[in-house]
């Protein structure tokens, strides 16, 4: 069992510096605890996200870590020029040594997609382009393709990558009808949803799983919101109010633009409508893990089995958690709870 770390960079108070500073501050003492990743999200035009730009944020991180591995949950491929795309993959890759992992996704939220003149329907036609584009940029020395959308010849790409062929990519869902196509790619990946949807997923990912392909070498996650603190009580506290804060920030643009409440959803959302609306019903249903070390241990253990996932992603920066609850929430989950699973 791995655990990983999952942000959507939410913002907290008009100073921006300080919020990139917090997340470097933390993922330097996430480094040293075990942890496997930092997932950061990519959304555009809204408080869920203050990282439009994720390679810029994972560049400070390659530099400011050295175990840790990070990665876009997702870049949103419409949205990229491929061959800028595959020098900006080269280049995270070589600053962190191969500690690179590279999600991808068509991007979920029509009004985002729209901020760029792109519909639904090309963001569906550019995603398949720029990633067969993205695959053999990070695979040859010269690239050419003649598409719809692109066109290139001959172009050197001087770059490359550390690990062969490619860092590891990833595509989240929870559209069951996506995770045949995710398991035949091999692609590695992490879902939300109820525990037995969930389950229902990993199931069919492994019935899909591609060919030569080692199951127990692919990550199969499940995204949940964690709080653990000393006591039941305080973590309850602590993450009541961080709950709210995001789900309000999830519903952003949908609210501001008169589109009901399931316009805008995360990377990793594909069945947000079974998403509880308060934190005491996340917990009891098996979305979240709140409370004591002893406590989330054992709602975790629960998820696990029910889902069969082998990697827990799990975000201590919701919303406006103050910083020092949550680097005591990582410290906290690393001694007492992470042993457990390992």
């Amino acid at each position: 069992m791995h655990f990983g770390i999952f942000d959507h960079v939410e913002r907290r108070d008009p100073d921006l510096g300080s919020l990139y500073k917090d997340r470097l501050h933390l993922l330097a003492r996430a480094d040293q605890c075990g942890y496997f990743c930092y997932h950061v999200a990519e959304h555009q035009g809204t408080p869920l996200c203050m990282a439009p730009s994720p390679s810029l944020l994972l560049a400070a991180v390659a530099s400011s870590t050295e175990n840790i591995h990070f990665g876009p949950l997702c870049y949103l491929l419409p949205l990229y020029d491929p061959l800028r795309l595959v020098n900006e993959i080269c280049m995270l890759d070589q600053l962190g040594n191969g500690r690179l992992e590279v999600g991808i996704s068509r991007g979920v939220s029509p009004i985002e997609m729209g901020f760029f003149g792109i519909t639904p329907d090309e963001a569906r036609e550019r995603f398949d382009e720029v990633l067969e584009i993205m695959e053999m940029g990070l695979t040859q020395t010269q690239l050419s393709y003649d598409g719809t959308y692109y066109h290139y010849e001959n172009v050197p790409l001087e770059l490359g990558v550390v690990r062969e062929p490619h860092p590891p990519i990833w595509y989240p869902t929870s559209g069951t009808r996506s995770v045949a196509w995710v398991a035949e790619r091999g692609f590695q990946t992490v879902f939300l949803g109820a525990p037995d949807h969930v389950a229902e997923q990993v199931k069919l990912y492994h019935e899909h799983l591609r060919a030569g392909v080692k199951p127990e070498e692919q990550k199969v996650g499940v995204l949940r919101y964690v709080m653990v603190a000393e006591t039941d009580a305080e973590a309850m506290r602590a993450a009541a109010p961080a709950y709210e804060a995001h789900l309000a920030n999830l519903r952003y643009l949908s609210r501001s633009r008169g589109r009901g409440t399931r316009e805008e959803v995360p990377d990793t959302a594909g069945a947000r409508e079974g998403s509880p609306a308060e934190l005491a019903g996340a917990v009891q249903r098996g979305w979240a893990a709140v409370g004591s070390p002893a406590t989330v241990s054992e709602q975790i253990a629960e998820m696990v089995e029910q889902t069969g996932c082998n990697y827990l992603v799990f975000n201590p920066l919701l919303a406006a958690t103050p910083i020092d609850r949550a680097l005591a929430a990582v410290e906290l989950f690393a001694e007492q709870v992470m042993p457990s699973f390992t």
